[in-house]
């Protein structure tokens, strides 16, 4: 599997990609997309009833397709961008803090891709920034 999903990756096709694994593993997939901002994929949670058998329906239905949001970076300027190094492990970083201080996912996408943007204004690796 992860092999079909790195090819489809690598055939221009991250993003309907990512929607197949979200929907696929029931797990939060991000894309970024450099200077075309950063999507995610979250799955979608279907409402369940007590009984069992409303549970045998609801296992039968196929899964809702998963929630997208995405974020376009801060315009910096083109010519600001020096370097790339660590932008994509700021970026994790920086949705992963969000996320586990109660961020709605929205406004964790936006830190993250301006963590990511961030990392890219000077040359090599940068030290991680506090809150």
């Amino acid at each position: 599997i992860a092999k079909l999903y790195s090819q489809l990756a690598v055939n221009g096709q991250a993003e309907f990609a990512a929607f197949s694994l979200a929907r696929r593993f029931g797990c939060i997939v991000c894309v970024t997309l450099g200077s075309g901002g950063a999507s995610v994929y979250t799955p979608a949670v279907r409402n369940r009833t007590e009984g069992f058998h409303r549970d045998c329906y609801e296992a039968a239905r196929p899964a809702p397709a998963p929630k997208r949001m995405h974020a376009d970076p801060p315009n910096v300027g083109r010519n600001a961008i020096v370097d790339t190094v660590g932008a994509g492990d700021a970026f994790v970083g920086a949705y992963a803090a969000a996320l586990s201080l109660g961020t709605r996912g929205s406004d964790a996408l936006r830190i993250a891709v301006c963590a990511g943007t961030r990392a890219c204004l000077a040359r090599g690796a940068q030290a991680s920034p506090t809150r």
